[in-house]
């Protein structure tokens, strides 16, 4: 009876093999400075909500955060002073906020998971830019940001899933299906048009200081790939920015005022399991299948890493770890402001405020 249980459970997954590079891990060999600075971080408590998915810092300097309740049924926006203190609910959006970035218009870009694009006042009132491309709906819209221009850049890591609590996993597993991508959204014009597609998990999103590139994560191949732009639209093939990392990478964002330099924030350290079952389709499934107190969990892992471009490559200036994960146990997003970092995750109650090194700053 449990083999034909287990058999009907695998038959809603499709995956695909594939053979990751070996886990690099953190040596030296690496050519990148280790330490354990998350560690020394301030939690700002959000008192019972979870999952700032992605920070933004307004106008106002108050902090913008998405939360959902735990289920990840109910979700909205809120804002708060970059100590934590006066904390309210800017606005309520129906569901999950995964991605936020202020346009220079002073309105907050969202984007919620069932929903699409939205854009918010100063005053709280929103309205959906867009929400589908071609009949393919954006179940899962991801990380957001703008150029010079107004133009808005946006992921969705799935047009065919609504989210779950086990859908990462899912994804993950799911290799080669083509799903995730990335788009824009001219407000000049009110379209969206597709910039790339067919990415495994895509995920942060961040653009150069001269708009000529978008970074794109690709959470489920450990990589960052860089997509050439002009005027707006993709010009030329993409090339792999950052490859074979020893995290799952998750968001990634632009320096202020520091040339080519971006925050890559990670959802946990490389999973020796999920490496070894990834070749092999059949054991996706029944690991899949698994309950989901038996299958491999994510570990608390804090992880930040400063890259550099150097040209078409990605060069990792740093890392910064809690590698027991107690204070930072994922950092899905950072954002940067005035000498600190603000981290926060899919599962957190706190978002974390860490000091950058001076010598990082």
């Amino acid at each position: 009876m449990l083999t034909i249980l287990i058999f009907l459970s695998c038959q809603g997954l499709d995956p695909l093999a594939f053979s990751p590079d070996p886990d690099p891990g953190f040596s030296p060999e690496q050519g990148f400075e280790s330490t354990d600075t998350l560690v020394d971080g301030i939690p700002l408590d959000l008192e019972g909500l979870v999952g700032p998915e992605d920070i933004a810092v307004g106008p106002d300097g108050r902090l913008y955060a998405g939360y959902h309740d735990g289920e990840f049924g109910n979700g909205g926006i809120l804002r708060m002073k970059s100590d934590g203190s006066e904390r309210e609910i800017f606005a309520s959006t129906g569901g999950w906020v995964t991605g936020l970035h202020f346009d220079d218009r002073g309105h907050l870009l969202a984007l919620v998971i069932g929903r699409g694009l939205m854009r918010f006042a100063p005053d709280g009132s929103g309205e959906l830019l867009s929400s589908e491309f071609e009949g393919r709906p954006f179940l899962i819209p991801n990380d957001v940001v703008t150029d010079s221009r107004g133009r808005i850049y946006f992921s969705v890591t799935s047009h065919r899933f609504g989210f779950s609590p086990d859908l990462a996993l899912r994804l993950i597993l799911e290799a080669g299906r083509e799903d995730g991508g990335l788009y824009m959204y001219d407000p000049s014009t009110g379209k969206t048009h597709c910039l790339l597609q067919g990415m495994h998990f895509a995920n942060g999103v961040a653009l150069a200081p001269d708009d000529s590139y978008a970074l794109l994560v690709e959470t489920g191949r450990y990589r960052v790939w860089k997509i050439p732009l002009e005027d707006g639209k993709a010009a030329g093939s993409p090339v792999v920015f950052l490859n074979n990392l020893p995290g799952i990478p998750n968001g990634i964002a632009l320096r202020r005022d520091k040339g080519s330099e971006y925050w890559l924030g990670f959802t946990t350290r490389r999973n020796s399991t999920l490496d070894f079952v990834h070749p092999h389709p059949w054991m996706k499934s029944f690991v899949y299948a698994l309950p989901a107190w038996v299958r491999p969990a994510a570990e608390p892992y804090g992880l930040v890493m400063l890259i550099r471009d150097v040209g078409d490559r990605g060069k990792i200036i740093a890392s910064f770890h809690d590698p027991d994960g107690t204070l930072v146990s994922e950092a899905s997003s950072v954002e940067e402001a005035d000498g600190y970092i603000y981290l926060g995750g899919d599962m957190t109650r706190a978002i974390v405020k860490v000091r950058i090194p001076e010598a990082y700053r």
